[in-house]
Parts: structure tokens; sequence; C-alpha cells
């Protein structure tokens, strides 16, 4: 997870990967995830699924997307897998708050569900250490519920 500012430092670039865990017993069939963005607009947000043609990225009309595992795909007990990396960039002046809602699940497994927000003051301080050239993290703005350890 990471966030800089633009070449041309008239944005803001966040970044992180989204991964799934098979913390259950059995083998969890067909993991996906379904994320949410709200407002945000869609032109602010890139998705790449790190192996699409295993889990290929769905988008319609609504602010959201879709990774899906195609038939076969498995992961065994405590594997671990990358869906996707997402990226958001949004101007200097951008004053909303932003926020995802997610759910990751598989068949033979639980739901889990996620949010991460960046409210308008820590996107607002996250621009400023950014503008003094400081090294950020993701996650040190952006807030993960449950939270990320």
């Amino acid at each position: 997870m990471f966030c800089l500012l633009s070449e041309r430092r008239e944005s803001i670039v966040l970044a992180f990967g989204i991964v799934v865990i098979n913390t259950g017993a059995v083998l969890a069939n067909k993991p996906y995830l379904s994320l949410w963005y709200g407002d945000l607009p869609s032109a602010h947000i890139t998705v790449a699924p790190n192996q699409p043609d295993l889990y290929p990225l769905r988008r319609g009309l609504m602010p959201g997307f879709s990774i899906v595992g195609r038939d076969g795909i498995d992961l065994a007990p405590n594997e671990v897998d990358q869906l996707c990396d997402i990226v958001i960039t949004v101007s200097l002046a951008y004053d909303r708050q932003i926020f995802l809602k997610g759910t990751i699940e598989a068949e033979h497994a639980p739901p889990q569900h996620f949010s991460a927000t960046v409210t308008v003051e820590l996107l607002a301080a996250a621009i400023a250490r950014a503008t003094n050239n400081e090294m950020l993290r993701s996650s040190d703005f952006m807030v993960f519920e449950p939270a990320i350890h």
C-alpha cells in the first residue's frame, strides 16, 4: 500500500492490493470480491486483477465492481491469493470522503465484509505530507474495518 503525488504534482495516488485467504478447514471454491465505491467517480478508480484469466473483472453501470474466480479455482486451507490492485487518483482539491465497502467470499466459506474510509481531514493531511515529499503508506490515513494488521 502506498500514497504519492502524481508526476505533475496535481493529484494524489492511493494504491493497495486485495488478497483472499482461506482461513477455514475445507477447500474454498470460486472466491470472489464485490466492492462498492459509492460517490467516488469511476474515472478516479482503476482496478487491475492480478490474474485476469482466473479472476475476471466485471463492472456495470453502478459504482462498483466484482471479481469472481472461474469454475475450478479453489483455495486450500491457509492458502492466500491476491485478487487485484486498486489505484485511486484524486485531484489535490478533492474535498469529499472516500468510502469503499466490500465483501470477500467463496463457496464453503463465510463472507468477510470490510470497509476502507479516507475522511476529508485524513486526505488533506495526506496531501500535505505528500507535498512535503514524505513517504506515506495508504494505511497511514485509510481506515480499514476490520482493522488490518
